[in-house]
């Protein structure tokens, strides 16, 4: 294949991440199709049949090291939301009886 169709479906890809409403799903293909992109534009992929080898193992790999790498991060917790309480003068006074 030629060089810049990786580079297009690479930066496609990449698009697509941005419109996907969560976690990374398309990222590490279009790194992927970015890489084998620019081994193409330097000669070094070989066939066609090799450069989707290596984008398939490019991907899978990105995709595998990105994980080991987040997985012992606790998630980011929502801030969480407290009752204010009125000032004193503002608040309510008991009767006593």
């Amino acid at each position: 294949m030629y060089w810049w169709l990786w580079l297009v479906a690479g930066l496609v890809l990449l698009g697509l991440e941005v419109l996907t409403p969560g976690g990374f799903y398309v990222l590490f293909f279009g790194i992927g199709a970015l890489v084998v992109g620019t081994l193409v534009g330097l000669g070094a992929a070989g066939p066609v049949w090799f450069q989707w080898l290596l984008f398939s193992a490019i991907s899978a790999g990105r995709r595998f090291l990105s994980r080991s790498t987040t997985a012992g991060r606790p998630a980011r917790e929502p801030p969480r939301r407290t009752a204010r309480r009125p000032p004193a003068a503002t608040r309510p006074r008991r009767c006593s009886s």
